[in-house]
């Protein structure tokens, strides 16, 4: 009885480690150590963090990974400044605040580019399709530079899902 208790033990371990990896996006690299928040404490909040980057991430994960990932809150100030502070220093927002929303479609374009092939029509499709997404997830406000991230970012990760579902 033990020994099945403890089997069972096991794979309950190691459905949930399979789970936490699921979306193939492990860790934080130690580039991104700079924007951790002031009382950022890593072996607790490494596993959080690491699953609010989507854009970023577009060019070395696939869109099936990336579309396992949740929407978060755009009030959570931890989460906005240190998406906020990822994008500026991944060049997808500038110093002002302002999103260069085609820095994003170009990466959205590569990332479905990979999914759909790099012939004529896979390209084709992939860069109306990233101009699509992109152009719905332009106006949506955001009283903060972090709001605003947060909200593009949540925004084109439902579309992401929903074009996976094609």
């Amino acid at each position: 009885m033990r020994n099945i208790i403890s089997l069972i033990f096991l794979f309950v371990c190691l459905q949930f480690q399979i789970n936490l990896i699921s979306a193939g996006i492990e860790h934080l690299t130690q580039n991104d150590a700079k924007c951790f928040p002031y009382d950022f404490v890593y072996n607790i909040e490494e596993k959080v963090f690491v699953r609010l980057i989507v854009i970023p991430y577009l060019t070395s994960e696939s869109l099936r990974d990336l579309s396992r990932l949740e929407t978060i809150p755009d009030n959570n100030p931890r989460y906005n400044s240190f998406l906020t502070c990822i994008w500026k220093d991944r060049k997808f927002q500038n110093q002002n605040g302002d999103i260069d929303f085609d820095a994003i479609e170009r990466d959205l374009a590569d990332a479905i580019g990979k999914e759909v092939g790099s012939t004529g029509p896979g390209m084709n499709l992939s860069k109306v399709e990233s101009k699509r997404i992109v152009d719905e997830c332009k106006h949506l406000g955001g009283l903060t530079q972090g709001q605003k991230v947060v909200l593009v970012r949540n925004c084109i990760l439902t579309r992401i899902r929903n074009f996976g579902r094609i």
